[in-house]
This record gives C-alpha cells, sequence and structure tokens, in this order.
C-alpha cells in the first residue's frame, strides 16, 4: 500500500453509452499528472459481455517519449451509479513508456450499475528522487460520450391473414442519412408462429432493438426487447411470445388487425462511432487529503436532497395534472414523470389518444399494489419491501409499458431469488418466455441444469409441464445436450 501523506494524482473519468462499444478501444483525454515534467497520460478502456460479468480492460498509457524509465505506481477502480467504488485493481508498478500492460477488471452484472454509464478512476503516485516526484496532489475530471442515434420505425404489414407460411415480408431499419442498419424479415413458420430475421448490414455492429404491436386504440404489447450483437451470426431470429401467434391475431382481429394490417412499432439505438471527448476540471495542489482518497465521493450525496423532493411530490400529491385509475383506485400523478420513464406513458399524453382526452389513464390488468409500486420508482427509483409474487407483477407492468431501469431491477431481483424454491424457477422460465426476456429465460435455464433433479422431481415443474409443455420439452433438451 502507499503512503497515506504521499502525493498523488487522481484521473476520474466518466464514460457515456460504453455497452454500445463493445470490443472497441476507448481512448480518454491526455491529462498531465505533473507540471514541471509535462508528462502525458491517457486511459485506455475496452468492455467486453461476458455471461454474468462484465469485463472491463483496463491501461494506464503514455503520450510522449522525452523521458524514459518513469516509475510509477497506480490503481484503478470502478464506480457505481452512486460513485462509490465497486471493484479494484491490485497497486501496480511500473515503467514507462516501456510498460503500459493491460489489466482486466471483472464486473458482476448487479443493480448498482443500471446505466450505459461507468466511471473509472485511477489514482497515480510518482516515485521519490525520479524525474516524477509529485510535489503536490492534483485531480482531473473527464468525460468521453459515445454518440448514439436512436431510429423509431412504424412497419404495417398488409394482408396479414392471407400471410402464408415462410413467406418473408422485408422492412428496411435506415440511419438518419439514408444508409441502411438492418434488414428485418417476418414471416410465419409452419406451426403459425410469428418469426423475425434480423439481417445487419454491418456485421460488427452492435445496437439495442425493441418491438411492439399496436392494436387498434394505439395500445402497445411488447413483442421483443435486446441487445445484438451480430460478430459470429449474419442473423438474429426471434419469435413472437405464444399468445400473439399468428392465428391468435386473426381471431382477435378486431383488436389487433384493423382492415386486416399488422402494425409493429419499433425503436433502434446504436452507436455513431464518434466519441466525443472532455476534460471537465483540473486541480493541482489545492485539494483536501479527502478528495485525495476519492474525489467523487460527496456526489452520491447530491443525489439524495432531488429524491426526496420527488418523493415528497408523489406521496403528497403537489401540482398533479393527470390520474392513473384502476378498477379499485385513483392515483393523482404527473404527466412529465410518467412520460419521461416510459414511452408508452409519453405517446399517450402527446398523441390524440383517449388518455390525452380525458385526462386519465385506466389500466384494469394491474393490482393496486403494482401500480403504487411502479409510480415510486418512477418518482424516487426506489423498491421498498418486494416479495417474490410482487416482483413477478412488477416485471410484468415494467415490461407493458416499456420502464426499462424497473425491468432490469426486477430481472435481477427474480434471478437473485431462484434458488429459494422450484415453484420460482419454473414462475421466471414462464414469465421471460411471455415477455420474451431471452436472458432471463437463459439464466433460468442454467439454474435448472444446474440443480436438475431438485426441479424436474418437483411439483412445481410437473405443473408447468400440464400447463407449459413445450417451454418445459425446450429446457430438456437442453440439459440432454
Amino acid at each position: 500500500m502507499s503512503d497515506e501523506n504521499e502525493k498523488c494524482f487522481v484521473f476520474t473519468w466518466r464514460v457515456e453509452n460504453y455497452r454500445l462499444l463493445e470490443r472497441k478501444l476507448i481512448k480518454s483525454p491526455v491529462f498531465i499528472v505533473e507540471e514541471t515534467t509535462l508528462f502525458q497520460f491517457r486511459l485506455e478502456m475496452c468492455y467486453e459481455e461476458g455471461f454474468d460479468e462484465e469485463h472491463i480492460i483496463l491501461r494506464l498509457s503514455t503520450i510522449n517519449r522525452k523521458y524514459d524509465n518513469i516509475k510509477v505506481r497506480y490503481q484503478f477502480f470502478l464506480c457505481d451509479d452512486n460513485a462509490s467504488p465497486v471493484v479494484s485493481s491490485c497497486l501496480r508498478k511500473e515503467t514507462f513508456p516501456i510498460s503500459g500492460n493491460k489489466y482486466t477488471l471483472r464486473l458482476k452484472r448487479t443493480s448498482n450499475f443500471r446505466s450505459d454509464t461507468i466511471t473509472v478512476v485511477c489514482k497515480i503516485w510518482g516515485c521519490k528522487g525520479t524525474v516524477l516526484a509529485m510535489a503536490q496532489d492534483g485531480r482531473c475530471f473527464a468525460k468521453t460520450q459515445i454518440g448514439m442515434e436512436r431510429r423509431s420505425f412504424v412497419w404495417a404489414v398488409k394482408r396479414f391473414s392471407s400471410l402464408g407460411f415462410y413467406v418473408k415480408q422485408t422492412f428496411q431499419i435506415l440511419r438518419s442519412f439514408g444508409q441502411m442498419i438492418a434488414s428485418l424479415h417476418l414471416f410465419v413458420d409452419g406451426e403459425g408462429n410469428i418469426c423475425l430475421d434480423l439481417v445487419p448490414h454491418d456485421y460488427d455492429l452492435v445496437f439495442k432493438f425493441n418491438l411492439c404491436i399496436l392494436d387498434v386504440k394505439g395500445n402497445t404489447e411488447q413483442v421483443a426487447e435486446r441487445k445484438c450483437k451480430f460478430r459470429c451470426e449474419v442473423t438474429q431470429s426471434l419469435q413472437f411470445p405464444s399468445h400473439l401467434a399468428k392465428n391468435e391475431l386473426v381471431a382477435k382481429k378486431d383488436h389487433y388487425l384493423p382492415d386486416d394490417v399488422l402494425t409493429l412499432r419499433g425503436e433502434c439505438i446504436y452507436p455513431t462511432f464518434i466519441p466525443s471527448s472532455e476534460i471537465q476540471s483540473i486541480a493541482l495542489g489545492c485539494i483536501t487529503p479527502s478528495e485525495a482518497s476519492y474525489p467523487a465521493a460527496d456526489d452520491a450525496k447530491k443525489t439524495e436532497s432531488p429524491k426526496k423532493k420527488f418523493k415528497s411530490l408523489y406521496c403528497e400529491q403537489l401540482f398533479c395534472d393527470t390520474e392513473v385509475k384502476t378498477r379499485t383506485g385513483t392515483f393523482p400523478v404527473h404527466k412529465y414523470i410518467l412520460g419521461l420513464h416510459s414511452p408508452v406513458f409519453k405517446a399517450m399524453f402527446t398523441r390524440d389518444m383517449r388518455e390525452r382526452i380525458d385526462e386519465c389513464v385506466t389500466i384494469e390488468d394491474l393490482d393496486d399494489a403494482t401500480i403504487q409500486r411502479m409510480l415510486l420508482y418512477m418518482y424516487t427509483y426506489e423498491l421498498e419491501d418486494l416479495p417474490w409474487e410482487s416482483a413477478c407483477n412488477l416485471y410484468a407492468a415494467a415490461d407493458k409499458y416499456q420502464i426499462l431501469l424497473l425491468k432490469e431491477e426486477c430481472s435481477s431481483f427474480l434471478e437473485a431469488h431462484l434458488s429459494e424454491s422450484p415453484s420460482n424457477v419454473c414462475q421466471a422460465l414462464v414469465l421471460a418466455d411471455k415477455h420474451s426476456d431471452e436472458d432471463l429465460k437463459r439464466k433460468v435455464q442454467g439454474v435448472i441444469m444446474e440443480h436438475g433433479k431438485d426441479i424436474i422431481n418437483s411439483d412445481a415443474w410437473r405443473k408447468l409441464m400440464e400447463t407449459h409443455l413445450k417451454l418445459a420439452a425446450e429446457t430438456m433438451v437442453l440439459m440432454l445436450k
């Protein structure tokens, strides 16, 4: 460990939208740790996604070659959304510019990392008696933002009821300047399931994809939400949930197929590959030991007051401009808060839909407790006293209204409590399949394969086989591979 009295330089680097540039090098702005030598450093980061963890590959590199054999000690930290260090490397001692090794920090996926923003902190100590002796403490804050573009589209599949087996309907998603991102190919397979193939124009592209069905009233029903990566695959396929098979939609054509047209609404988020970087502040010789120890420690405190204010705004029902009504309750709310978190609510309040005209949102398929938890989360990002059944209901609500952060929180909760009982495992498997959540489904199936006999011989599994035979068979096949 370093001496607490030693001078050190703390470089804090905030990288926004980093998950959109998987396996691509991201470079920080250049910074100087000591004024007399003008010795320049920068950080390099590369992100890779594992099965249940993220790999953050970091490297401290030098820019100029004016000095040789510069001995430096340094340490990396990764911080969560509350600016608290979660993962750290060992203290490293290297000689620059010859060295500059890469180090991989493995980051477990937790609810602390809800956003696509990560904060990297690098603490640097010089060595006494060398060129980089560091006579004073210093700090620097920098930010890099990965540019992203969001493209929304509406796809009208005409004469849907007469669509034959394996007859493909094609739609092209285009960038703002006309270049194609990907092609969508919709078809009905031999069992009547609606399938969709995604074929990218750039096979090295990572993008987020969301697809919904629009009913006759303009309400949305989630079909798919996933992160698409195509490096080893030229196509990614997905299947609509079983309750949205072709015969089900045709049977409810007055609800889903006005004029025999299936209307799909989608959204695609992808990087522009033009990162923007800036140094936000630099301070040399004028910081306190506590700041040198960890420069961003106060950021979490700054978020406490606004959170309390928003909770008060919700609980005291101040300045509400609309209502959410269920069969048994009414909840005064603010359009801005709902629209901010949910594109579904935003569409209700900005288009000529019933909710905009009536100044209320009617929700009949969710109970009051679920509605209240959902609303409280949108105001405060808090989940209080969450039992298993409530988490399942809240997950479904978050998926329906496309509240992505809440859905991730609920998914993390479900994953953490899978091993408590076979009933939890089976219920989560059905839930993931119903909502086309491939990540959750894969993790649940992994638990089933790990605890095979205990789950397969349970009453919960026997009930699953009675109600969801195809899903149970699919999972059994995975166990036999």
